[in-house]
């Protein structure tokens, strides 16, 4: 798994690459607290070039939006591919995110 950071519009924005599986959910779960340990509380997933993920990566994703929203934060989820949807909505997960078509929409929100 790959992870690119860039900063816009007060967000933190995390590129998601590869597979979000047991080998690449702790690296993205080591960002995410990096961030927050940062005092960055308002974060924007941008999965385009997500293939694929595991239960494990849906477990950083709700460890993500759980912290967030204690401290007043928000993480949005921009950019899944149609399969990577299908698994947030067959788990019953989608409702939980703010999920945006494009990585505009999750800034200007």
């Amino acid at each position: 798994m790959k992870i690119t950071v860039t900063e816009a519009n007060n967000y933190s924005i995390l590129d998601l690459e590869g597979r979000i599986d047991v080998t690449g959910s702790p690296q993205l779960e080591n960002e995410v607290t990096r961030r927050i340990d940062a005092g960055k509380n308002r974060l924007v997933f941008d999965c385009s070039g997500v293939d694929y993920i595991s239960s494990s990566g849906l477990r950083v994703f709700l460890f993500t939006q759980k912290v967030l929203t204690r401290s007043s934060g928000k993480l949005h989820v921009c950019c899944m591919k149609s399969e990577i949807r299908d698994i947030f909505e067959m788990t019953g997960l989608l409702g939980l995110f703010s999920v945006f078509e494009t990585r505009e929409e999750a800034l200007n929100s």
